[in-house]
């Protein structure tokens, strides 16, 4: 019974030793190398998908209504009353379609995605056909 505890004793104290030896030491690894990776872990976190839905939705609603009416308000102020409003509602449209398209990026991409590019084609005056909206999402 006393050698193998000795054994057992020796083999924790060897095990124990080649830990401390494996163990980092200060100046083994490049510090400002590891800052950097720390920096660019922290620039790609992803936020609450949740958030990012709401803050979609907001801006396909909220938004799209806010640039719309004061748009139309501005054109109203600054070209009459007829004319500017009816100018003012033209910007306000744009408005509402661009806030529109980005809401629903974000929605569709729980948030992770920012709009910076899209294309709107037009349908011949007197034609059965719709608006199309093409989306370019960064990184696909």
């Amino acid at each position: 019974m006393k050698a193998s505890t000795y054994l057992t004793i020796t083999f924790v104290l060897v095990l124990a030793t080649l830990q401390m030896g494996m163990g980092r030491r200060a100046d083994q690894y490049d510090e400002e190398a590891r800052q950097e990776q720390k920096a660019a872990k922290q620039g790609r976190s992803f936020e609450n998908p949740a958030t990012g839905i709401a803050s979609g939705i907001k801006g396909a609603t909220v938004d799209s209504t806010t640039g719309f009416v004061s748009e139309t308000a501005d054109g109203t102020r600054e070209g009459g009353a007829v004319a500017g409003t009816l100018e003012g509602a033209a910007k306000g449209t744009g408005k509402i379609l661009d806030n529109a398209v980005k809401g629903a990026v974000k929605v569709a991409t729980l948030g992770q995605a920012d709009l910076q590019n899209y294309e709107v084609e037009e349908p011949e005056d007197n034609s059965e056909d719709t608006t199309k909206i093409t989306i370019k999402i960064p990184g696909t």
